[in-house]
């Protein structure tokens, strides 16, 4: 929300203007009246009572009146200057001012929902009156996917406008009776009466269309819990934020990682992996860079390019769209997945991370757990990285994180 004292601060701002140009006045007319004065000396040799004097006379009162206007113009200057300096500091006293009411009020200051302490007042009460009525109430305990990567790649201030897109998605989404509530760095909980849990789902599905679609997208993770008989608003939260844990291990557990050096003998596992997929009678598809293509051609499994595949469901900002990309792989997946096993190995991942488009990639790894959690498929991907490097060490932290299994070849 707009802070009240911005027009305070534009009025400074032309203030200082003000200041310059009757700066620059005086310094004209101070030329102008040195100008007056040599005029003057060159015509000394008159007589006092020629036309020339005369000239001489008014040149010099012409000069005089410059000069006090000169004068005058300065000390209007300084006066603007002096006021603007005080507007600056009263501004930078209301603004911190503004901050400490917001907090005072239980608002969080970056995104304009409510903060742990009021929101949780507000839950334990919510929480009572349901469970007094037998009512209803779902609370959804929401993490924002990626938020470090986020601000690792791209700075706090971006991953402060992720958070703020979030809030704004959610507020705007929900009813205008549903509470929203920062609870941690990441976190958000939103509290929710009188719903089923179906059309809570279903409101969350939009959050989600909406935050894919915004302008600083992003996308998050939600787990709910319904209230139960008696129970706490502790209690409640609790098993919200298990669901939500719940629904990360899901998300990763069929989900690998595999590191490697030496680039041949991570193509020959990879090739015992696939066909040992072929073998077990799964559907087995690989989407590979053309390097690699060349070490899987005897297989027997689907083989895509990683490049082109990508081109699919790219937006123009660098990230992966999510209904394009559902709409080509996850519809890949799904059809596999109608005929029996799925087993799948995917480069696009690396290519993303190769080309320095980190968010891209932990974006693209996000909707490879999405599909994860709709359909059960073993997946497995690859980053290369230098002899003896670490993964953590190679700032793939984030990646390590996205995946149930983790190892090196």
């Amino acid at each position: 929300m707009p802070f009240p004292l911005n027009a305070r601060i534009r009025a400074d701002d032309r203030r200082d203007d003000t200041g310059d140009e009757r700066d620059q006045a005086a310094e004209r007319r101070d030329r102008a009246a040195d100008l007056r004065d040599e005029a003057a000396e060159r015509s000394e040799g008159d007589a006092v009572s020629s036309p020339g004097a005369q000239i001489r006379a008014r040149v010099r009162l012409e000069a005089a009146a410059d000069r006090r206007q000169a004068c005058q113009d300065r000390r209007s200057s300084a006066s603007a200057r002096r006021e603007s300096e005080l507007d600056r500091t009263t501004a930078l006293a209301d603004r911190g001012a503004w901050a400490q009411e917001l907090h005072d009020a239980g608002i969080d200051g970056l995104t304009g929902v409510l903060l742990r302490s009021s929101g949780m007042t507000q839950l334990h009460r919510r929480v009572v009156n349901a469970d007094a009525v037998c009512q209803p109430l779902i609370v959804a305990f929401v993490d924002v996917d990626g938020l470090k990567a986020v601000n690792d790649s791209k700075g706090h201030a971006a991953g402060d406008r992720l958070l703020v897109e979030v809030a704004t998605c959610l507020v705007a989404t929900l009813r205008a009776a549903d509470l929203v509530v920062r609870v941690g760095g990441d976190e958000f909980v939103c509290v929710l009466g009188g719903i089923t849990e179906t059309e809570v789902t279903a409101l969350f599905a939009r959050v989600k269309t909406a935050l894919a679609q915004a302008s600083e997208p992003g996308a998050i993770t939600v787990g709910l819990a319904q209230l139960r008989s008696h129970e706490s608003a502790g209690e409640l939260l609790a098993r919200a934020d298990a669901e939500l844990y719940r629904q990360r291990r899901q998300r990763r557990r069929a989900h690998e990682v595999v590191f490697y050096a030496d680039d041949e003998q991570f193509c020959s596992e990879l090739a015992t992996f696939l066909s040992e997929g072929v073998r077990a009678a799964e559907q087995v598809v690989a989407i590979v860079t053309p390097s690699h293509r060349t070490h899987l051609q005897d297989t027997g499994c689907v083989l895509l390019d990683a490049q082109q595949t990508l081109d699919t469901f790219m937006d123009a900002s660098g990230l992966p769209d999510m209904s394009r990309f559902d709409a080509v792989v996850g519809a890949l997946v799904r059809g596999l997945a109608s005929r029996g096993p799925v087993r799948a190995y995917g480069e696009m991942v690396a290519v993303l991370w190769e080309q320095g488009n980190i968010l891209g990639a932990l974006r693209l790894e996000e909707l490879w757990n999405d599909l994860g959690a709709e359909v059960a498929f073993h997946l497995r991907c690859a980053y290369p990285l230098a002899p003896g490097q670490e993964p953590v060490a190679a700032g793939m932290g984030s990646v390590c994180r996205l995946h149930g299994h983790v190892r090196a070849s």
